[in-house]
């Protein structure tokens, strides 16, 4: 434009500014801004097409600099201007941020779902629940509410969906966050989703199969598992490992080693989490062998597996599959030299359980880490 002799107003470099929020170009944005400024004065909506390229990259602090510019310039802040703000905390999880933007501006229902969203992403249930009341809660903010509440407070959730009920239409998404709320209660959970309307997503199975671990309800894990199968939903490898670690949490070694093997069936790949789930069941009910099959990949093994392995050998006095799991292990943790080192005296290796006290005695804080494991 200036080679056209063409003079930029204020409503080309907002639509500059927009274009570029809406590709996250922030910084090209911040410089249109400044160029602006040099030549023409910035209007709230200038300051509010800046803020909003800001929210979508989650830059909160130069979201809470842009209020401050606005303030020395004398223009007023409206409820577009700190809603924009409140994304930016929302995004980074900043919930006293946000709150303390709400409190100086009338909200709207915007404002009240933005600021309890900032807090269900810091589990401030409290907060959230305080936030809601300032308004009429709709599906949103519900929904974030219910977020917020995570496994602890499952019987807040319960009410709380109760009488989002009674006079708002509850979607898959409400349900899903009241389903992840339900922590260890899988009565609840079962509850919820037969009396769902709406079709379960795949996170509306894996929230329930969740629940079932945590109760240790691994049929019931199981049943949701081929209920995805009949339904044509392709599980994902975290859904899996909820059930097999459902297996393990009440030694059903069999079929947890069962799941393992299924995962290629669908299209899936063992994760480290698998592995060690599976070991950790073989290592409760003394398959050590098993164990020792499933640990194949040492470098790549979490080092509860490596535990859990060296439990299973301890177990069953087999001090010399013992000491190979443990020399392939890159940094030994105390819990592991001490596996390790109980096994080797049961079987009557004092001299090798000698060496790995040494090893124990080496590493950093070896008291604090013995008050630990002994």
């Amino acid at each position: 434009m200036a080679g056209l002799r063409i003079c930029a107003d204020a409503i080309s470099h907002n639509s500059a500014m927009a274009a570029m929020g809406a590709c996250k170009s922030w910084a090209m944005a911040s410089e249109v801004q400044r160029s602006m400024q040099r030549s023409i004065s910035s209007d709230v909506f200038s300051f509010n097409t800046l803020l909003s390229s800001y929210a979508s990259a989650g830059y909160w602090l130069k979201s809470i600099q842009v209020l401050a510019s606005m303030a020395i310039r004398s223009l007023l802040a409206d409820v577009v201007s700190h809603n924009a703000a409140l994304a930016s905390c929302a995004w980074q999880s900043l919930w006293r941020s946000a709150l303390a933007v709400s409190r100086n501006f009338h909200a709207d229902q915007v404002t009240i779902n933005t600021v309890i969203s900032a807090c269900a992403a810091a589990s401030r249930w409290r907060n959230a629940m305080f936030t809601l009341s300032r308004c009429e809660c709709d599906v949103i903010g519900g929904t974030a509410a219910l977020s917020a509440c995570g496994g602890d407070q499952w019987d807040m959730a319960l009410q709380m969906l109760s009488t989002m009920a009674r006079r708002l239409r509850i979607n898959i998404v409400t349900l899903n966050a009241a389903l992840s709320a339900c922590g260890d209660r899988w009565e609840v959970a079962l509850l919820l989703f037969d009396e769902a309307k709406a079709e379960p997503s795949m996170l509306t199975y894996s929230s329930v199969i969740s629940s079932c671990e945590k109760g240790r309800q691994w049929q019931m894990a199981l049943h949701f598992l081929e209920l995805m199968h009949r339904c044509s939903k392709r599980p994902s490898e975290i859904t899996v490992n909820g059930v097999i670690s459902a297996c393990e949490r009440t030694s059903m070694w069999q079929k947890a080693l069962h799941l393992l093997h299924q995962l290629p069936s669908w299209q899936l790949q063992p994760t480290v989490v698998s592995y060690s789930s599976a070991i950790n069941a073989c290592s409760k009910s003394v398959q050590w062998q098993l164990a020792l099959q499933l640990l194949v990949t040492p470098k790549d093994a979490a080092v509860a597996a490596f535990a859990s392995t060296l439990t299973a050998c301890q177990a069953a006095g087999q001090w010399q599959p013992a000491l190979a799991v443990f020399a392939t292990m890159a940094r030994p943790t105390a819990l592991c030299i001490a596996a390790a080192m109980e096994t080797c005296e049961k079987g009557g290796a004092f001299s090798a359980a000698a060496e790995l006290l040494d090893k124990l005695f080496a590493l950093e804080h070896p008291w604090a880490l013995l008050k630990d494991v002994l």
